[in-house]
This record gives C-alpha cells, sequence and structure tokens, in this order.
C-alpha cells in the first residue's frame, strides 16, 4: 500500500462566521481538499488558490498554508501520508490547484474511502487507503505540474505544439468558462480558418461550437448533481451569458429545466457520504 489515511473529515463553515486559521504546517502528512463550491481560499506561502466547485487542492508536508473559510465554505478534507517516495515526489510537484479530468469515478472513490474510513475498522480503513490510492490514480493521471519541476513537463508541452487540434482543444478544456472566440482557436492551432474547421470536425466529429457547448452543458449537469450553486452561479461558472439564456439552452439540450434536471437527480442518487 503506497499511502496511508490519517484522517477524513467534511469541513461546512458557520453561516454567520468568518474563519481564517493562522499559517501552519503539517511536518508529516498531506492534505486534500476537495471543494464543493466556490466560497473560500487556500493560501500557500502569501499566495492565494480561490477555490472552485469539485477542484483538488495539495499541500505537501513543510509547507506554510492556510485555508481561509468564509460563509458557507463547503468541502472535503483527506489528511494522508504517502509511503512510496516516488508518488510523494510527484504529489509534491504539482501544481496546489488540480480539477480531475474523470471527475466522476474521481467522486466515486473519495467516497467510497471516506466510508470505510468512517467504519473505524481494521479492515475499514486498509480498504479506505485502497480506495484512496486509486482515487489518486485517477486525479494525478494528467495533472499538470508546476512550471519548476521538470523536464517531462517540457516534454509534454512540446507534443502538444505538434498537434495544433490538440492545442485548440486544451484551451476549451481550460478556458470554458470564457468567452472563447473562433479567431482565437483558429490563431492557436496555426491552421488557416477552413483547414482549422474540417479538421476539428474530422478529429471530434462536431464543430467547435457544438464542442464547445457539449462541455458546457457536461460541466453544468455535474454541478446541478453534486453542488448547492445557485442556477445564477453555475451559468456564470459554465460561460453563459445569463441564467435565462443558460436556461434555455440546458432545456433545449436536456428537455428539462435546470431545476427539474436536479431534483430528478437528487431522486435517483443513492446516499453518500458527501
Amino acid at each position: 500500500m503506497s499511502v496511508n489515511i490519517v484522517k477524513v473529515g467534511k469541513w461546512q463553515s458557520p453561516k454567520n462566521t468568518s474563519m481564517m486559521p493562522q499559517m501552519h504546517t503539517h511536518d508529516d502528512f498531506y492534505q486534500l481538499i476537495f471543494t464543493q463550491n466556490s466560497v473560500g481560499k487556500l493560501v500557500l506561502d502569501g499566495e492565494a488558490f480561490p477555490f472552485k466547485p469539485e477542484h483538488l487542492y495539495f499541500t505537501a508536508p513543510g509547507v506554510r498554508h492556510t485555508c481561509h473559510n468564509t460563509k458557507n465554505t463547503q468541502y472535503v478534507i483527506f489528511y494522508f501520508k504517502i509511503l512510496d517516495k516516488e508518488l510523494a515526489d510527484f504529489v509534491s510537484s504539482l501544481s496546489p490547484e488540480i480539477e480531475p479530468r474523470d471527475l466522476m469515478s474521481c467522486k466515486q472513490l473519495l467516497s467510497q474511502s471516506a466510508y470505510e474510513f468512517s467504519l473505524e475498522t481494521g479492515f475499514g480503513k486498509l480498504r479506505a487507503n485502497a480506495y484512496f490510492e486509486l482515487f489518486l490514480s485517477a486525479a494525478l493521471d494528467s495533472a499538470p505540474q508546476t512550471p519548476s519541476t521538470s523536464k517531462a513537463e517540457n516534454e509534454h508541452i512540446t507534443a502538444m505544439s505538434e498537434s495544433g487540434i490538440d492545442l485548440a482543444a486544451n484551451y476549451i478544456y481550460n478556458n470554458f468558462s470564457d468567452n472563447i472566440s473562433i479567431d482565437d482557436l483558429v490563431r492557436i492551432s496555426h491552421f488557416e480558418r477552413r483547414h482549422f474547421f474540417r479538421i476539428f470536425k474530422e478529429k471530434f466529429g462536431t464543430t467547435p461550437n457544438k464542442y464547445i457547448n457539449e462541455l458546457r452543458m457536461n460541466k453544468a449537469k455535474s454541478l446541478l448533481v453534486n453542488t448547492n450553486m445557485t442556477i445564477g452561479e453555475i451559468s456564470r461558472y459554465c460561460g453563459f451569458q445569463s441564467e435565462h439564456y443558460f436556461s434555455r439552452a440546458f432545456k433545449a439540450h436536456e428537455e428539462s429545466s435546470p431545476n427539474e434536471y436536479r431534483k430528478n437527480a437528487a431522486s435517483a442518487s443513492r446516499e453518500v457520504i458527501f
């Protein structure tokens, strides 16, 4: 086993209190925060990382940090040790903030790990560590490293630059909340405009605009099911001009309103620890 969970908790700040602990370090274990909304922030040695919904935030042993938990901050927190040196070095080199690409798998594995740990039995803790190890594998599979890290990072960037369409798709993925123009995608891809449209459709089976809309809709559905964000907050986070426009587009895509989708998903889902 490569990991050993020390403690698991669920944080929801008091509705009328601001909790801002002093900067501190954990000398012998890592900290993982899985956020459930966009309230609060993690501060590492003076650098702030505002919380985003359904993102992962890591702190390594010996790193000074604090969590600014303001009104309605919500997250699940794991304290854990890494027993494998190679894995420990890799996790320590990561950016403090990561958005897992396979979000549903990560959520299921974290939830199962937290549940097994809560049983407070020997076998439960063993299973909790096993699920958490699988979670780390899923979460870190494509996680970006910090700029100071490694030759592997530079090689990855070089490889990406060899495929203009992949660069454009990666830009869409990382900026779907913003107003993405086709002109920007064409420029990033280094193709002529007509070649860009043709090659993009050959690779993804759809147009760039439909690809962007599908990505936004999938993110919106995930946020409706897994967070308590308002419809307005979700519409802004997913890059829609207004709540009205988002609701209309969502209904056309899913044949139900955002509120109806959330209610139906809640009634169909099984109870989990978070």
